[in-house]
Parts: C-alpha cells; sequence; structure tokens
C-alpha cells in the first residue's frame, strides 16, 4: 500500500512540475476572493500592470474611474481614487502603483493555480441566420504557452456546416496605452484585401497613424496617413473583393473602408455590432479573436461628434505586424437548411500533450430578413483587343438571396468611341469599337437589384475598366493588302508573305518565338486573325485581279513584279478566287525558289502548277 501512495504521489509531482501558472484563472480567483482593481483602460501605466496577467487581463475585476474625457469619473470618486493603478484587498490598505503577480497573490492570499490544461473565452448561444454565416472568434489560452489546436463537431451536420478556418495569418495592432488587438486575416476568402493590409503592416505604414473615427456602435476607423478620412498609402486603388459567405453581421469584423466604389487603398475599419447595410459593398478581410475589452474602451473614448467623429485626443496605433496565432482560431458556422430549427456545436481546444477543455454551444437557425444588394464578381478583362473586332464578357453577378439581377454597362469615354451592348437579364456584355479605331476606351459595368427590391444600403456593385484597342500585329488597317508599306499594291506584298511562310515552314502563330522574330514593317497579317497562313497570300492575289495587276489606284508596279506573277498564273487562273489547300501545297511543297538579288525576294516560276 505505500508503494502504491508513492507511485500516485510521484505521478501528481511530475503533473505539477509539468504544470505552468494560470494566470486567467488567477485573475478570475481576484474577482472572487472581492479584489478590486481600479484603472484608466487609455494610461500606459495600466496596460502595464494588466499585461503581466497575459490572456487573463480582460478577466481581472477592473473598474474604470475615468470617462471618456480621460478625466476622473463617478466611480472613481465615490472609490476616492487619487493614482492608478490602484489596488484594494480584503483587510489591507490600499495599494497605489505596479505590483508583480507574487505581491498581488501574497496581499489578497489568493494562490496562483498551476495548471496545463488549455482553456478559452465562455460562448455564448448563437443565433445562424439563414444566409448569412458566422465567424466565432475563439480567445484561447495556454498555461504552458504551447501551440494549440481547435476542433469543432456538429450535433447534428445535416443542420449546419462547421469548420475551423485554416491557412491564414493573423494581425496584431498594439494600441497605444490600451493593449492589443488580434485578427485573423481571411486570406483564403479575400485575398486581395488581406494582402494589402499585410504588406502595409509589414513595411510599417501603419505603425503611429490614428484610429480617426471613432463612432461608438458603428465603426472604429483607421489607417489614413493624414488622419482625417482622405489619405491613403501610395500604392494605387483596388477594386472591391467580396465573398458571399463574408458578411458584416457581427463586431470586431475588419473590412476596407472607401470613398467610393472600387477605391479601396489602406483605411479600414472594424465594426461594433451588426452592420448588415455594408455587406457587399465594403471588403471584409478578417475577424477580431482576441482584444474585445480593447476595442470597447477605444470606442467609449470622446469624439468632435458627427459628422467626423474624430477622438479629442489621438487613439494611435504603435506598432501593427503580420504573424502567425498559434494560439487562437475562427470557427465558421453556415446554416444548410432554410427552416428555423435548433441543435448545437462542440468546440474543443488542445494542446501538444493532449490536454484539452471544452464547450458545448447552442445555436438558433433563423430566417434571415436583410436583403442584400447584389455585386459583380471579378472578371477577366484582356489588356488589349484588336481593332475592328468585338469582345464579349460575361458579367459575374452573384445575389445570394437568389433575386433576379439587373444588368447593366455602358461606354464611358476613350480615345474612340465604342457601341457596348448588355443582356440586362443574362450579364452577356458585348463591346464593339468605332471602324478602324484605335485607342483606349473605359467601360462601366454593374449588377442592380431591380427597383423596390432593396431596402438596405445601395443596391447596386459596378465595376469599371479600360481595354486598349489596337492595331493588330503584323497588319495594317489603312490598306491591309499593302504588306510591305510602300504605298502600292503589287505583287511584292503577295511574295512577302509566301516568302514569310516558305522561310517558317508552315503556318506561323501569332505570340510564338518565331512571329516574335518576323519584321514588323511586313505586315504580313492580312486577315487579322491569329496566325499567318495562305489566306493573307490569297488575299493580296485576289485584291491584284481585282485591282488590274499591281494597281491600288494610286500607282502602278514594275513589270517585273507584275510579270511574275502573271506568267505563274497564266495557265491556271491564279488571279481569280482560289483553292487555299492548293496555294498551301504550292507554297510548301516546292524547292524551285530563286532569289531575286536586287529586292531579295523569292520568285516561284512553279506557281503555274496551282491547277
Amino acid at each position: 500500500m505505500r508503494c502504491r501512495r508513492s507511485a500516485i504521489e510521484m505521478l501528481e509531482s511530475r503533473r505539477l512540475l509539468a504544470a505552468a501558472p494560470d494566470l486567467v484563472q488567477f485573475a478570475k480567483d481576484l474577482g472572487a476572493a472581492d479584489v478590486k482593481f481600479y484603472c484608466a483602460a487609455w494610461f500606459e501605466g495600466c496596460t502595464t500592470q494588466t499585461s503581466i496577467f497575459d490572456d487573463g487581463a480582460k478577466d481581472l475585476p477592473f473598474t474604470e474611474v475615468t470617462g471618456g474625457d480621460r478625466l476622473i469619473n463617478q466611480d472613481g470618486i465615490d472609490a476616492m481614487i487619487n493614482d492608478v493603478p490602484a489596488w484594494d484587498f480584503p483587510g489591507q490598505p490600499r495599494h497605489e502603483g505596479f505590483l508583480e503577480l507574487d505581491a498581488i497573490s501574497q496581499m489578497s492570499g489568493v494562490p496562483i493555480p498551476m495548471s496545463e490544461t488549455p482553456s478559452f473565452d465562455p460562448l455564448s448561444p448563437q443565433t445562424l441566420l439563414i444566409g448569412s454565416p458566422l465567424h466565432l472568434p475563439i480567445d484561447a489560452y495556454d498555461p504552458d504557452g504551447n501551440e494549440l489546436t481547435v476542433t469543432v463537431t456538429v450535433d447534428n451536420p445535416s443542420l449546419v456546416q462547421a469548420t475551423v478556418l485554416s491557412g491564414n495569418r493573423s494581425l496584431r495592432i498594439d494600441m497605444e496605452g490600451f493593449g492589443d488587438m488580434v485578427f485573423e486575416l481571411f486570406d483564403q476568402r479575400a485575398p486581395v484585401p488581406a494582402s494589402r493590409v499585410a504588406g502595409l503592416a509589414e513595411s510599417g505604414f501603419y505603425d503611429g497613424l490614428t484610429f480617426h473615427r471613432v463612432a461608438d456602435g458603428f465603426v472604429l476607423q483607421g489607417g489614413d496617413p493624414l488622419g482625417n478620412g482622405r489619405g491613403g498609402s501610395d500604392l494605387p486603388d483596388f477594386d472591391d473583393q467580396f465573398h458571399p459567405d463574408l458578411q458584416h453581421n457581427r463586431t470586431g469584423i475588419l473590412s476596407f473602408a472607401k470613398s467610393a466604389d472600387d477605391t479601396n487603398n489602406s483605411q479600414f475599419f472594424i465594426t461594433e455590432g451588426t452592420t448588415r447595410h455594408l455587406d457587399f459593398n465594403h471588403s471584409i478581410f478578417g475577424q477580431m479573436v482576441e482584444g474585445e475589452h480593447v476595442r470597447e474602451s477605444i470606442s467609449g473614448m470622446d469624439t468632435n461628434g458627427l459628422p467626423e467623429n474624430r477622438p479629442d485626443v489621438p487613439i494611435v496605433m504603435n506598432k501593427v505586424e503580420v504573424f502567425n496565432d498559434t494560439e487562437n482560431a475562427v470557427v465558421f458556422l453556415k446554416a444548410l437548411g432554410d427552416t428555423s430549427v435548433s441543435t448545437s456545436v462542440t468546440i474543443r481546444v488542445t494542446d501538444t500533450d493532449g490536454n484539452f477543455s471544452e464547450q458545448t454551444v447552442p445555436i438558433a437557425i433563423e430566417p434571415d430578413f436583410v436583403n442584400a444588394q447584389p455585386y459583380l464578381d471579378a472578371f477577366e478583362v484582356p489588356a488589349e483587343l484588336w481593332a475592328n473586332q468585338s469582345l464579349q464578357i460575361q458579367l459575374p453577378g452573384v445575389d445570394v438571396e437568389g433575386d433576379p439581377i439587373l444588368y447593366v454597362a455602358e461606354f464611358i469615354a476613350g480615345d474612340i468611341a465604342a457601341d457596348v451592348q448588355v443582356d440586362s437579364e443574362t450579364g452577356l456584355m458585348t463591346i464593339t469599337p468605332e471602324q478602324d479605331g484605335v485607342g483606349r476606351i473605359r467601360i462601366g459595368a454593374g449588377a442592380f437589384l431591380p427597383q423596390g427590391v432593396d431596402e438596405n444600403g445601395e443596391p447596386r456593385d459596378t465595376q469599371f475598366f479600360e481595354l486598349d484597342v489596337i492595331e493588330p500585329p503584323f497588319h495594317r488597317l489603312a490598306m491591309p493588302n499593302d504588306v510591305n508599306g510602300d504605298g502600292v499594291l503589287t505583287s511584292a506584298d503577295a511574295f512577302a508573305i509566301i516568302n514569310t511562310l516558305s522561310r517558317s515552314g508552315g503556318e506561323i502563330e501569332l505570340g510564338s518565338a518565331v512571329a516574335d522574330g518576323l519584321n514588323p514593317e511586313l505586315r504580313v497579317n492580312v486577315v487579322p486573325d491569329s496566325r499567318i497562313s495562305v489566306l493573307d497570300a490569297l488575299v493580296v492575289i485576289n485584291a491584284l485581279e481585282r485591282d488590274g495587276i499591281g494597281n491600288n489606284g494610286e500607282s502602278e508596279s514594275s513589270e517585273a513584279d507584275t510579270g511574275a506573277l502573271e506568267s505563274a498564273a497564266s495557265s491556271t487562273g491564279l488571279l481569280r478566287p482560289v483553292d487555299s489547300a492548293s496555294l498551301h501545297a504550292a507554297v510548301f511543297a516546292s524547292t524551285d525558289w530563286i532569289r531575286d538579288d536586287d529586292e531579295e525576294l523569292l520568285r516561284y516560276p512553279a506557281v503555274a502548277r496551282l491547277g
């Protein structure tokens, strides 16, 4: 029996050695022991005191003793506070100033608990709206500081999709005086805005900037170097990027601010409550997972009121950094049905030693009565369009409720005119530049809700883009048959194409290495398509017959030039519309080519065999 007790004692001793101070539980125990902590959330000295509790800072028995004006409030007056931080311990005189953990434990009589079990903030019952997924932050803590893994299971998987997001970076904002706010970025679902903020943070752009707008109950907005909501970085603006699963339906959502459609640059905001009228108007790219008490403290600071809501005292971001968060997580919840039902999810947090804690969260699934505006998803636009060709683009409209979408598109401005048509129901857009026109054009397209359907926000999303209309490669818009550019149509133009094809040994695809090596002054792509072929030569040859060989109405070709084709075609009728396959065979099958030393053209007498 003694040996058995010794074994148990040894195991307990090992467990205690592996355990670490549980500062979250210690903070809670102080409150249960009627300890009182008086401080000002904006004061650096208070943040220094609370930071020694790590994640337990938010669980301290904290009393705010200043108001939004940073002067002592009624609670501070009633408690007769003269300096902060201040501690009241039962049976002890008040202590003013910083205290270490051991001193707090000794003066309060509350031991610092030891633990190796992770924990996470209590989760309240959740209401999950059909069509409006939730991103549930998991603010977790491990006394050992080990990496944590979050998992989720659903009581009835047919009702709710539940996953833990992965593969995302995190953003930490160190607020001067207030402490840290931590966000998980949505790299997977909003890569463009997430990458913009991450890139600016890594460059140090945000360090020292402010939250210039503090609208309590609505948003905290920052990231403007001018500090007035009118500035941005030196980077170009970028278009909105939306995802149907990202909606402004809770506190702590990180989203881009902008002055007009598709003018995102560096400014962002943090939501305070639901702001559904912003859905698919502003680009969401993250969710707060830690620092809710910091956000709440900032939102209580005095401002100059509407319309600016500029804080009376600057709210400064000391440092903004990107990091890999191995402690916190975001659980994604999405209703799968279309009826009001209830279920539950169980969330477990596990450390690398297998220790875990879990919570079961009731989920009430209800209808969503907010009708969001439609939006245009990203679509590809070519950088260039050949003159005298049309371009069709399918506008990818999205409406999360499945409402009909009204598509619009129009020519905005340009160096040349363009006709823009769109099927208002399907979104198929056709762009046709003016005949022979070359230059840049600007096009606008939009997705609208039919009039009277939308009741929240602006019922539209628009996108604008520019398109360069260019002369086709190796093609001349004016006098396309004038291959060599000498201003007259002669047999030399036909031979230029035939010689080019003969040297290459086959048709030439535009954009290929062979095409890149051609003389750009020879416009051998007479028929503006994707390849140089015998069809181009045929067009010139038949134009020679229509016009009278060598005559384009301005000047005559030489007898030697015209005679070469005349004699070659005399027995075959080449100068009438001919079969392209026959010409192809004649060009590539014969070796009877003769160099003309004067003009460096290859004359081919055997063209007569075309028949």
